[in-house]
């Protein structure tokens, strides 16, 4: 079972004592608002007994979700968003489904996730604003608060044991994401129990407030001069990931995929597949201008693999923009190579 170290408890303490301030207290009002607003438009619409929402109230709910949220793929409109992207009434059946189905929560998530431009924060999105406090939001910004926590490997595979027991995840039927967000659910759930919170809002803002902490690698250093990493939005990172696994023959020819989000003692290899002489070849991709701390990641991983498959593999770094610090550290790693992608985005008067 899923367990928070007596260090990691009193580190939650200190980081909510320090959460309750004005502004805070505002964003969870009104984000709770968000959700009753969310909630009357379903029930406005008999949603729950057949109908489905029209392309404005879908919006309009988008709108309520995704408020004082950020980047998120909820936030798009037009041909690219995830309602115009799936056939009306398939999205009004699956968000009923996720939402009101009589079917074990696994398989309504599972389903959900089927859709179109649809991963776990936008899944999640739905389900928390739904029902705040039998719900929890994830995004990737999670997995740096969860750094601040010193989570260890085997926790996360306590708590991915757990969602298997508890939730009935299993393999091959159900996705990887969709195992993912119940190993997630299992620990946040924690969180909320170990700090007595009413709702999973309140857990999504302390852990922003963790990752915020973070310092940057500038500061990490004491270069204050040095230009700030360069994102690219979070909601990008799945689809950039799965891009880049569909279309290995770019990165280098011969290249065939073995599995996305490949998991080790070490860590979660982003992709593993095997070279054309038959070599196994662990690629991470980074969505921003990164410092050496990628050159220390993959070689753990490598040596996970190394000590799995009795068989000593290679390394691809993908990222956007060159970096010195991390070219010096490559110098001096062996099997580990580099690779850098490029987003195009063209304005025309007319659609595509």
């Amino acid at each position: 079972m899923f367990q928070l170290s007596a260090e990691q408890k009193q580190e939650l303490e200190k980081c909510h004592r320090a959460q309750n301030d004005e502004s805070y207290q505002q964003w969870y009002e009104q984000q709770k608002k968000n959700s009753e607003s969310m909630r009357s438009i379903l029930n406005k619409t008999d949603f729950e007994k057949g109908k489905d929402l029209p392309l404005d109230e879908l919006y309009e709910i988008a709108r309520l979700l995704t408020e004082y949220l950020g980047g998120t793929q909820l936030r798009i409109t037009g041909d690219t968003s995830i309602f115009k992207s799936n056939p009306l009434r398939t999205f009004n059946s699956n968000l009923r489904n996720l939402l009101f189905g009589q079917v074990p929560l696994v398989d309504r998530v599972n389903n959900f996730l089927k859709l179109n431009r649809v991963g776990i924060m936008t899944m999640s999105q739905f389900l928390c604003m739904f029902n705040h406090k039998e719900h929890p939001f994830f995004g990737n910004f999670m997995k740096d608060a969860f750094d601040v926590l010193s989570l260890k490997e085997e926790q996360y595979e306590d708590a991915r044991r757990q969602a298997k027991q508890e939730f009935g995840v299993i393999e091959k039927k159900h996705y990887d994401s969709t195992a993912d967000f119940f190993q997630y659910f299992v620990i946040l759930r924690e969180i909320k129990k170990v700090l007595n919170l009413e709702s999973y809002l309140q857990v999504q803002n302390l852990l922003w407030q963790m990752r915020d902490s973070l310092p940057s690698d500038g500061e990490k250093d004491g270069e204050n001069g040095e230009t700030q990493k360069e994102e690219i939005p979070e909601l990008l990172e799945a689809p950039l990931r799965e891009f880049i696994a569909r279309n290995l023959e770019n990165i280098e020819k011969g290249l065939k995929l073995i599995q996305t989000k490949y998991r080790t003692k070490a860590g979660e290899i982003d992709i593993l597949c095997k070279d054309a002489k038959d070599r196994l070849v662990i690629i991470e991709v980074k969505r921003w201008k990164d410092s050496d701390k990628v050159v220390g990641q993959i070689l753990r991983y490598m040596g996970a693999i190394k000590e799995e498959r009795s068989s000593e593999p290679r390394g691809i770094i993908v990222l956007n923009q060159e970096d010195q610090k991390l070219n010096y550290a490559l110098s001096m790693a062996k099997n580990v190579g580099i690779k850098y992608y490029r987003l195009n985005f063209a304005i025309s008067d007319k659609p595509s």
